[in-house]
């Protein structure tokens, strides 16, 4: 499932979209497209097992040619895509779009849109369309592997099913919905009345953040990530996190700066794989987002010296008095001005020296925020009328950041460890740099070859399978190494690309597995090629005279000869195959996406 950062840079990259195109006339909808889904494929099949009362209706309750909708923004949200539009009356309207699973937003030129993607049927091009908004020259896409999204149309945005705030783009809101919350986990009402039970809260805090709708944008990757930055053992359980104001306030911090991330230094890095407002990848950009993260499928975590000293004195993270926690990571949090969560995690007194370390403003000092005065609401209620503890040994920090450019925060590594879920109903991963042998809800993975599996290293590069980022969807562009220079498919079988590099794709995914088997040496097997090439030639039938002859004419870059020979027969077969196929298997494809256009 799209996470936090997934979804925030699918809104940046529609954000942008809007930026460079101030016209409205070049961002009014003209039609919506989709792929049928598989019951319409098979309309007179009764027997279809597709699940009828988990479907939504993509046709708007809302007129959209007739009204002159113009897409206006696309506002952040950790688990949905909220677009904001506007028609001829003034009058806005909103769609929000939920990715359930593997859905990501491609914005495609018109040629790309009619010549690439609607010339190759989804069962070839590798994704499904799942909601597609046609404009003057370009199609906003949400592409899909599996079709698995929930889409609705409001007139308000009060009407949405959105319950929460955004992490990153309204903090204060979402400090709220996190105090409201713990309240409520506490026993207390939801009108925020003072009178709360006692309440042990024994399940794993990792399980319920991950678990909770509260804590949107954060998933199975995510989780893991946040807890790291903010110090926090995978041990911990929820009382024993949120009963105490440091390790909240650390939790949120993280959180925050985990997204600031995702709009700064990844924003950056994707934009530089962009063709126009498409992301395009190769297989060794695959592994890079690895670098946008500290211990999630890591083969080492880079750390300071005094986050590593803090570890080697509590690696199991559990002593209530001693969590191994790095403030330069959450310096985007504690340097914001206002709603500064920096007296709740150092302590009112060790935040004045700390802050001053910093030249932070004295605004950070104000204690102002939804966090703070849930905690003194609290606090009276304890049985003793004590200062929290923040769990944090304060004599270890002399300054409150270090310097990101002079090695402080890689001085030292540690191999971070690999737990699963337990007594749950779907097993989950979970990587942490604390370590402990057996634990009631977290298992060990100490088989070392059963961890390297899950290194995101050796996933990207000796597998298909998709990991984690904003790098890993189907709906990907992909980036094809030849001679000339590097090719972009903007899908699997691109009709529009010269058909050598089509053929090189899918060799190269089946080279990539036998990597990951260790039997890169040997080739692909003669058989596995010929059906490689004949499953290309089936889905493919344009530009089918270069099919197996290497790149065009047009490529200067001379190849050995034995790189571009070819079997006439071949050729021949080829030819009379797609000649057989190619007008049937056009019309479907185009009826399969224009038959449910509405206007």
């Amino acid at each position: 499932m799209p996470e936090c950062r997934e979804d925030h840079i699918g809104a940046l990259i529609i954000g942008e979209f809007v930026t460079d195109h101030p016209d409205p006339q070049d961002r009014t909808v003209s039609n919506v497209y989709a792929d049928k889904i598989k019951k319409e494929l098979r309309a007179d099949n009764l027997d279809d097992k597709h699940v009828q009362k988990i479907e939504s209706h993509l046709q708007p309750n809302i007129p959209i040619a007739q009204q002159k909708m113009v897409l206006k923004k696309a506002h952040y949200d950790p688990r949905n895509y909220v677009l904001e539009f506007i028609d001829g009356n003034n009058q806005s309207s909103w769609f929000p779009l939920q990715p359930l699973t593997h859905t990501v937003v491609q914005i495609y030129t018109k040629q790309t849109w009619e010549n690439s993607i609607m010339k190759v049927d989804q069962e070839n091009r590798g994704f499904k369309i799942s909601i597609a908004f046609e404009f003057r020259t370009h199609v906003m896409a949400w592409v899909s592997l599996d079709n698995v999204f929930q889409p609705s149309w409001e007139y308000s945005r009060q009407d949405l099913q959105i319950e929460y705030h955004d992490v990153y783009s309204n903090f204060h809101g979402f400090l709220s919905d996190i105090a409201k919350w713990m309240h409520e986990q506490r026993g207390g009402k939801s009108s925020g009345a003072m009178v709360l039970k006692p309440k042990e809260r024994l399940l794993l805090a990792l399980t319920v953040v991950r678990d909770e709708k509260v804590w949107h944008g954060v998933g199975v990757y995510t989780v893991s990530e946040i807890f790291h930055i903010a110090g926090l053992s995978p041990f911990l359980t929820e009382g024993e996190l949120f009963d105490y104001p440091s390790r909240t306030a650390r939790l949120c911090a993280a959180y925050y700066a985990f997204a600031q991330v995702g709009h700064g230094e990844l924003w950056k890095f994707i934009q530089k794989k962009m063709v126009g407002y498409v992301v395009a990848v190769s297989v060794k950009d695959r592994s890079k987002y690895a670098d946008f993260l500290y211990v999630w499928g890591k083969q080492r975590t880079y750390m300071s010296e005094r986050h590593y000293q803090l570890m080697k004195v509590n690696p199991e993270g559990i002593n209530s008095e001693k969590d191994a926690f790095e403030p330069t990571l959450i310096e985007a949090a504690l340097r914001l001005p206002t709603l500064n969560l920096g007296p709740l995690i150092f302590g009112t007194e060790a935040w004045k020296r700390l802050s001053q370390s910093a030249n932070l403003p004295l605004s950070t000092l104000d204690e102002n925020n939804p966090l703070a005065k849930h905690f003194k609401r609290i606090r009276p209620l304890s049985k003793m009328n004590l200062a929290p503890a923040t769990h944090l040994q304060l004599c270890a920090y002399k300054t409150l950041f270090l310097d990101r450019n002079d090695c402080g925060l890689t001085m030292r590594h540690m191999p971070p460890f690999l737990y699963r879920t337990l007594n749950v109903a779907k097993v989950r991963d979970v990587w942490s740099l604390h370590h402990q042998k057996s634990h009631q809800a977290l298992t060990l993975v100490d088989d070392l070859k059963e961890k390297e599996k899950h290194h995101l290293d050796n996933i990207t590069q000796y597998s298909n399978i998709m990991t984690v980022g904003p790098l890993d969807f189907s709906g990907i562009a992909r980036v094809v190494n030849g001679r000339a220079g590097n090719v972009v498919l903007m899908c699997e079988n691109d009709p529009c690309v010269d058909q050598f590099y089509v053929m090189r794709r899918q060799f190269q995914k089946a080279t990539v597995v036998l990597k990951g088997k260790g039997e890169a040496k040997t080739g692909i097997e003669i058989t596995k090629k010929r059906k490689i090439e004949r499953r290309v030639i089936e889905s493919n039938f344009f530009n089918f005279f270069n099919v197996f002859s290497g790149p065009s004419p047009d490529d200067e870059t001379k190849h050995p000869i034995k790189r571009i020979r070819r079997s006439a027969d071949r050729d021949l077969a080829a030819q009379s195959a797609l000649a057989s196929t190619s007008a049937s298997h056009c019309g479907r494809t185009l009826r399969t996406l224009r038959e449910r256009k509405w206007t």
